[in-house]
């Protein structure tokens, strides 16, 4: 029920295989199981509403086991009954304002968080109730990224402190900018930005007037410049602020960064400073881990305070950062945590929010699935059409693979919901209208496991559950629904539907009404979706195209899976690029040279970087002889013209390219010809190929048709007749004339 590491690789099968074939333990025999059923953490209320919730959603085809009494939690923490301690659900509406869904969801759960403190929520702890606290109290978030902000700041509007284990923020946070700017401002003190920073910051409390007047003093120069020009004139403060960092830059030649920080610190006392802020705790715990990151950093071997400091420029510049400090567990604060990152902590209070967040498929989208036990799919390219389609086995992959995602995801729900040890609230913000449509049309009897598979959220799963609670009956009525019998549950559930902003108990919905159509608009909707392009064919033409991907099209489908994959072959330099080395060498080599040593115009070829140094070792050598030892090449050495690399651009009809009832449309293409050379009564086209072929009417069949575009557009292009193409293949070593 907590195994939510899929996306690491974990396999919840395996242990569901030993539940399903093991045998209680009778005190002797083993391998057996033991069903650790009793809840030490939660009040009867929570227990009880998440034994309601997976008794409704989990089952073996959703959620891979049955929620059955063995996996029912029994409460057995000790609490003394409270009727107000049930779970809450809570539906905001989200206003029509410039802020976002997460800032009015959060700026509402920091009123329910103050209505708590100030209403005399307690906390039952060894044997007696205390006050709650801001640290008993838990935020729980699908994913903080991109939400965590949101939260704290409407946290701190309310005067609520809170922490959150972001993995971003730190060197966004008030007081590390302005160590940061100190740092800057001591290796460089001619950088105004930084020196400004820091004057005008809580560690010196230069005021707006005091900076302008010193500008005055010199207004083309550097601020450092016309700041010494203060001092010199007599302001106290210009000339402590330089005693100060003069001396701070002293001790920063010979002292590491931390220890320099740690002089900082002590000289002005800012941490007590941070103190006073909001957060002061977390702020000061911040200033402590920017020591921390300084002697780590030293310690991988770059020192100094320049490093350092370009060390953080370039942070700044890539737009990287540090995690914040991990003061939550100390410090009197709300914590704001993944539902990932809470997994084995508790919490007396705990808000599960953004649950109207709708699950993310987007791995479910990909052209690729893979699955460990059926293996990979992909999607097929047709590229006559050059477009992509999906297969039966891709469909079937994604099928499953989202059936093992929402799986995954009611187990994180699971998790979520046992943080609480009190008190459980929920909320989802967004139309309430929209969010009870989608869960009442799969409400209306049991839930089955293809109806949980619908849910987009956890939040409609949430108020599936809901609207069969006993207690929901407003909340069914609000959602029009009719239900002849709820489900069977001792549990109370409050659900409250508010407006952020403005709270607002069971209220009643909108009646929504059926607008007529406009029969005239609705005419000219029909005429303007049945007009046909009268174009169409043409819009399948590309304007360009490249004379292997015209080829290709005749072949690809015989020959789309005959290459092995490099990861499989274990070399270094896949066949495609091998075949460009080759390439490239009888592109750049003297032929004269290289049919007396090959070898040494190969050194000559790398000396002069034509060649990689990966390149030049898969050239093949021997088979190079045989090639400037054979017929062909004497043909060519003999010719009368011979150009390498030709290369050509040319309009043809469409039609030539396999497009039927284009008309007059033309396609340009280009293309390069390896090597052509002009004999007496005509020219020969020779195309260099490496492929492993067993013979060479494969090679033939393969490359049949990238030749005669090639003798078609040359002899157009050249105005010289084409009187053979020939193929050389360097794997067969011989030479293959094609004939159309």
């Amino acid at each position: 029920k907590q195994s939510i590491y899929r996306f690491r690789q974990a396999m919840p099968e395996i242990f569901m295989e030993k539940l399903d074939s093991y045998s209680p333990f009778d005190g002797k025999n083993y391998p057996a199981k033991i069903v650790l059923g009793k809840n030490f953490r939660s009040r009867p209320e929570v227990a009880g509403f998440v034994n309601f919730v997976f008794q409704q959603l989990m089952s073996r085809k959703m959620g891979e086991m049955d929620y059955g009494p063995e996996q029912e939690l029994i409460a057995a923490a000790s609490y003394p009954p409270d009727e107000k301690m049930q779970a809450e659900l809570h539906l905001v509406e989200i206003q029509d304002s410039p802020e976002s869904t997460v800032q009015q969801e959060a700026a509402y759960v920091a009123s329910q968080i103050s209505s708590l403190i100030s209403g005399g929520a307690s906390v039952w702890e060894n044997g007696a109730p205390r006050p709650v606290r801001f640290a008993d109290i838990c935020i729980l978030l699908r994913s903080v990224k991109n939400k965590a902000k949101a939260y704290r700041e409407a946290f701190l509007q309310e005067g609520i402190n809170s922490w959150t284990d972001s993995r971003n923020g730190f060197l966004q946070s008030r007081e590390i900018q302005v160590m940061t700017a100190f740092l800057q401002m001591l290796d460089n003190p001619y950088r105004d930005i930084p020196l400004l920073t820091v004057l005008m910051s809580d560690l010196f409390g230069f005021s707006p007037e005091q900076i302008a007047a010193i500008r005055i003093l010199d207004r083309r120069g550097s601020f450092y410049a016309a700041l010494q020009k203060s001092a010199e004139q007599g302001d106290e403060a210009s000339a402590g602020f330089l005693r100060q960092t003069q001396q701070l830059r002293r001790l920063a030649v010979s002292i590491p960064v931390a220890d320099l920080l740690t002089e900082i610190y002590a000289r002005t006392d800012y941490p007590a400073i941070v103190s006073a802020y909001p957060m002061g705790e977390a702020r000061k715990a911040n200033l402590q881990q920017l020591c921390s990151y300084a002697a780590a950093f030293e310690k991988s071997g770059s020192r100094g305070l320049y490093a350092f400091v370009r060390f953080l420029d370039r942070l700044s510049e890539q737009k990287a950062d540090f995690a914040s400090a991990s003061s939550g567990g100390s410090a009197d604060a709300v914590q704001i945590l993944s539902i990932h990152r809470s997994k084995g902590l508790e919490f007396p209070y705990v808000f599960l929010c953004d649950t109207a967040k709708a699950f993310n498929k987007q791995d479910l989208r990909d052209r690729i699935a893979l699955h460990p036990q059926m293996g990979f799919a992909c999607v097929r390219r047709e590229q006559a059409l050059l477009k992509e389609f999906t297969t039966i086995p891709l469909e079937a992959l994604r099928l499953e693979n989202e059936r093992a995602s929402l799986s995954e995801e009611l187990r994180v729900l699971y998790v979520a919901l046992t943080r609480a040890k009190e008190k459980l609230f929920i909320t989802m913000a967004g139309d309430p209208d929209k969010m009870l449509r989608k869960a009442s049309a799969a409400a209306q009897g049991p839930l089955q496991p293809f109806v949980v598979r619908s849910a987009d959220s956890m939040g409609t799963w949430l108020l599936m559950c809901a609207l069969r609670h006993p207690d929901c009956r407003s909340l069914r009525e609000s959602a029009g629904l009719e239900l002849a019998s709820p489900a069977q549950e001792q549990t109370a559930l409050k659900v409250v539907l508010a407006q952020s902003g403005q709270q607002r108990e069971e209220a009643a919905f909108r009646e929504e009404k059926a607008a007529c159509p406009d029969e005239g608009f609705l005419s000219i909707l029909r005429k303007n979706s049945d007009w046909r392009y009268p174009y169409e064919e043409a819009t399948h033409i590309p304007q360009k195209l490249g004379v292997s991907a015209v080829a290709k099209k005749e072949t690809s489908d015989r020959y789309a899976f005959t290459k092995t994959p490099r990861f499989l072959s274990g070399e270094k330099l896949s066949g495609a690029q091998k075949g460009d080395a080759l390439h490239h060498f009888m592109q750049y080599a003297d032929y004269e040279r290289c049919s007396a040593a090959p070898d040494e115009e190969l050194e000559r070829l790398l000396r002069l970087e034509f060649l990689t140094p990966a390149q030049a070792q898969v050239i093949p050598l021997e088979r190079i002889r045989h090639f400037f030892t054979s017929g062909l090449y004497r043909r060519m050495r003999e010719a009368r013209r011979l150009e390498r690399e030709l290369r050509f651009l040319w309009e043809i009809d469409s039609s030539l390219m396999g497009y039927e009832n284009a008309g007059s449309d033309k396609i340009t293409v280009q293309g390069v010809a390896d090597c052509v050379f002009w004999e007496d009564d005509g020219a020969v086209i020779v195309d260099y190929k490496t492929d492993r072929v067993s013979s060479a009417e494969e090679l033939a069949d393969k490359y049949r048709e990238q030749l005669r575009m090639y003798r078609l557009i040359l002899q157009k292009s050249l105005q010289t007749p084409v009187k053979s193409c020939i193929i050389y293949s360097f794997h067969l070593e011989k030479e293959i004339t094609l004939h159309f």
